[in-house]
């Protein structure tokens, strides 16, 4: 089953907090205490969420690092699983005894 694109979080926070509110990429680089290249990278994709960029967005604009970093997670993975060829891949077939899985 083809799952669609999930948002990135720069289109999130373009979508809920800087379109509707008129937000500058200038003013939410300042509260974040970033570049505004930062932002701008970050609001269209080329810019991936890490750690320090969840902790920032949650005090700036809300929701919890942990919801900025899943965002981010949940968008990566959808890109590696559309852009790996997975063609060359060979499981590896391990019995179950030898890893504790019963």
């Amino acid at each position: 089953m083809e799952h669609s694109r999930p948002i990135y979080p720069g289109e999130f926070i373009l979508n809920v907090y800087m379109e509707p509110f008129k937000v500058k990429a200038s003013e939410l680089a300042e509260s974040l205490d970033v570049d505004q290249a930062t932002v701008s990278r970050l609001l269209v994709g080329d810019a991936s969420v890490f750690p320090d960029m969840a902790i920032r967005l949650s005090v700036v604009l809300g929701g919890s690092s942990y919801f900025w970093l899943s965002m981010q997670s949940q968008y990566s993975l959808w890109l590696a699983e559309h852009q790996v060829d997975k063609s060359r891949l060979k499981q590896m077939v391990f019995s179950s005894h030898l890893v504790g899985i019963s």
